[in-house]
């Protein structure tokens, strides 16, 4: 299994909702229909702005080709204005 962590910070309470409500209505619904997709979490900072999408995946490939995809871009473009600055993201693998 391998995780893509993508974490980002917005820049207010309000922006916080707009970025969780993208998330869960357009992301999710697109997530499960990706090869190799296993799981999702949309974690919030508690007290905070920031935000950690976790997203895991069958194989590297399959976290990969989601990462190059136009479901991806079109999260990034749709949630940018939201945030101060760019996304960090990082793979990761279960170690077994």
């Amino acid at each position: 299994m391998f995780a893509k962590m993508v974490i980002g910070e917005c820049l207010s309470e309000a922006q916080l909702r707009e970025f969780s409500k993208i998330y869960e209505n357009d992301v999710t619904p697109q997530l499960g229909k990706e090869p190799g997709y296993a799981g999702s979490q949309l974690l919030v900072e508690e007290g905070g702005y920031m935000v950690i999408a976790l997203t895991t995946w069958t194989t590297r490939e399959d976290c990969l080709r989601y990462h190059s995809s136009r479901n991806y871009r079109q999260f990034v473009a749709g949630t940018q204005h939201l945030l101060a600055g760019s996304f960090v993201v990082k793979i990761f693998k279960e170690e077994r």
